[in-house]
């Protein structure tokens, strides 16, 4: 009956056909059992088909999206009736070539009210996309979201980096994404085809870190009843990612500085040497040259891990990625949760967030999304679906806060001179010359006066 409804519906559309041949959006109308019963020109165009091809086959093998296999907004929209407008996803053609679209979802509706099909319209936006990289540079690099100076400097670092062996140590606060950089640089390089091995040094007791990262011969010690490869075979001729390598205590940083130098281990319990070809990646949320300093962390070990520094800035240092990271978030969790879809989040709902600290930098933004969208029950995340804590939270914004902080030190004028100069150097990355034009000032007056505010650059650079 409702087959028999559209077929009536598309021959009272049949005048109306040359109109939507004519226009620019691509067109599908698609029943209830997903197939395909009308698709105009552009349609056509855009994913490789004739008339004839895709007349009775289901939606799913004519437009393949990067939606279809999770939380398809066609299917909700028959489910449910909620409608859908201006998402964004990624189509295939029939010739396997991709393009990004803006796709909306409409019903079709009988005269009693029930829907009986759906009207995907999608607009290929991939050239206004490249067009917006050539202008603002990447929003996303393996995952790693971010459109700021800071995120696009590495970026070209992890590019950089990844085709050569060197040892990465990647520093910044909990929840920054160090780990996604590490595997990034692994994911670019030669080694991509083999493992990928992490390893939480904080995670472990000094002993069973120890047998973790080497391995252990069968009766090594209470438990071990059989031979066990440790992490280092695992990544052999790939990548091991040892992060927290400030906790890791000095015993085990001599066994590593050993594999280190000479590539050579020793499992727990063995007298032989095993040889292993594997590429080192650690991460660290300490200041590991005050740890050197306080005998904690040996400086040989220090710089044969610290051969390209990276340091990950917190994210309340790069306020401008936050809508794109929320953005991302909803995306995620559409594509996770069944019957539920969020568009986007209010201009008033945001505002919170940017006005937010995030002492858990991005993990704590995660978070703090992923409560919301729990909360909502309607198509937008509002100020009330946010955590308590944010909306309770009576403190001035924190350009207030820097004011009154100013205002109320011993010699304020220093204290604004010391802020705009941090501000601008974080700005540029603590590149001297570039912070230096921008202040007006040559680079050598700008290091006196770092020297005489006590600046000093962050850990890594």
């Amino acid at each position: 009956m409702q087959n028999l409804q559209v077929q009536n519906w598309l021959q009272h559309m049949a005048n109306l056909e040359s109109l939507l041949d004519a226009t620019d959006t691509g067109i599908m109308i698609i029943d209830m059992e997903r197939r395909v019963r009308f698709i105009n020109e552009r349609a056509k165009q855009l994913l490789g088909y004739e008339t004839g091809d895709v007349y009775g086959n289901r939606c799913s093998l004519v437009a393949q999206t990067s939606d279809c296999e999770n939380n398809c907004p066609l299917t909700r929209t028959l489910k449910t009736g909620t409608e859908v407008r201006d998402v964004e996803m990624v189509y295939t053609s029939k010739d396997n070539l991709r393009f990004q679209a803006q796709t909306s979802i409409v019903t079709l509706r009988d005269e009693s009210g029930t829907i009986i099909a759906g009207a995907e319209l999608f607009r290929d936006i991939t050239e206004i996309k490249q067009l917006e990289e050539q202008i603002y540079g990447r929003y996303t690099f393996a995952n790693i979201i971010g459109k700021s100076h800071k995120m696009q400097d590495i970026y070209r670092l992890i590019e950089e980096v990844a085709p050569t062996d060197a040892s990465v140590l990647i520093q910044g606060e909990s929840g920054t994404g160090k780990e996604l950089i590490a595997a990034a640089i692994h994911e670019y390089s030669p080694r991509k085809e083999k493992e990928f091995v992490k390893v939480n040094s904080s995670a472990f007791p000094e002993g069973l870190l120890e047998s973790e990262l080497f391995g252990h011969s069968k009766g090594a010690f209470t438990g071990a009843y059989q031979d066990k490869a440790g992490k280092f075979e695992l990544a052999d001729e790939g990548t091991l990612f040892l992060d927290e390598i400030g906790e890791m205590s000095p015993l085990l940083q001599v066994k590593l500085l050993r594999v280190l130098q000479d590539g050579e281990f020793q499992r727990v319990g063995e007298n032989k040497s095993r040889t292993v070809n594997v590429r080192i990646i650690t991460a660290t949320n300490k200041e590991l040259k005050k740890a050197i300093a306080g005998k904690e962390f040996r400086e040989d070990l220090y710089y044969r891990l610290n051969v390209v520094p990276m340091y990950v800035p917190p994210l309340r240092d790069r306020r401008v990625d936050i809508p794109l990271l929320v953005n991302h978030f909803i995306t995620k969790f559409n594509r996770e949760t069944k019957d539920k879809y969020i568009e986007k989040i209010s201009p008033q709902a945001l505002d919170i967030l940017m006005k937010y600290n995030f002492p858990g930098n991005v993990r704590e933004l995660e978070n703090i999304v992923e409560y919301a969208y729990i909360r909502c029950n309607g198509s937008v995340i509002e100020s009330a679906h946010l955590p308590t804590e944010l909306l309770e939270d009576d403190a001035p914004s924190n350009d207030i806060d820097m004011i009154d902080r100013i205002v109320r030190s011993d010699k304020p004028i220093d204290m604004m001179v010391r802020v705009i100069i941090e501000r601008i150097l974080c700005e540029e990355n603590w590149k001297y010359q570039k912070a230096a034009q921008r202040l007006g000032m040559s680079r050598t007056t700008l290091w006196r006066k770092m020297k005489d505010l006590n600046i000093n650059p962050p850990p890594g650079l």
